[in-house]
């Protein structure tokens, strides 16, 4: 497996209020697929994995996954197969 943090793609400019980029971004690529990976958060904290559903997208989260991270948490979201900006 092996991570590249200069493909990932960001958000430079939060679409809805309180919404905010990932702290961390960076694209996974494994078997030739290539996952895009977002944390917010202490890189130390404990983990908290956000799954999102059906014709959706990790960065879903930009609201829900700072709150977390502001309680402590290292939150990580990712695109699954088929899904998301790539």
């Amino acid at each position: 497996m092996e991570a590249d943090a200069s493909s990932a793609p960001r958000c430079a400019i939060p679409a809805f209020a309180g919404a905010q980029a990932p702290d961390r971004s960076r694209t996974v690529s494994a078997d030739g697929i290539r996952i895009a990976v977002h944390e917010w958060g202490p890189i130390d904290a404990t983990p908290v994995l956000l799954v999102h559903g059906a014709m959706d997208f990790a960065r879903t989260f930009d609201v829900f996954a700072p709150l977390l991270a502001d309680g402590g948490y290292r939150v990580v979201s990712y695109d699954q197969r088929g899904h998301g900006g790539r």
